[in-house]
């Protein structure tokens, strides 16, 4: 027997156990099952032909960030690291 043709494609995605976690839960509230919500969201992307929420950047992948970590490996590679503890820390920024 012929397995029944349809128009439809997959969409396979990873996620953190603990976010899919909170997402079903907070979904199921909704009335909606966790495994829609991909159909829901394309759904209204294509019906308002904008993304359905605000997206903004994330400042931790600003420019300066990213210097400064470059910078930070760098001087790693080169054995110009400094070792303190937490206490010596603390104190330093309480000079």
């Amino acid at each position: 027997m012929k397995a029944k043709e349809t128009n439809k494609d997959t969409l396979q995605i990873r996620i953190d156990k603990d976010t899919k976690k909170q997402n079903t839960e907070n979904i199921k509230i909704n009335g909606i099952r966790f495994y829609n919500c991909n159909n829901h969201f394309f759904n209204k992307v294509n019906n308002e032909q904008t993304i359905p929420f605000t997206v903004t950047a994330d400042g931790f992948y600003s420019d300066y960030n990213e210097k400064m970590l470059m910078k930070s490996i760098k001087q790693a590679k080169e054995g110009k690291v400094i070792v303190k503890t937490l206490e010596e820390l603390e104190e330093l920024e309480n000079e």
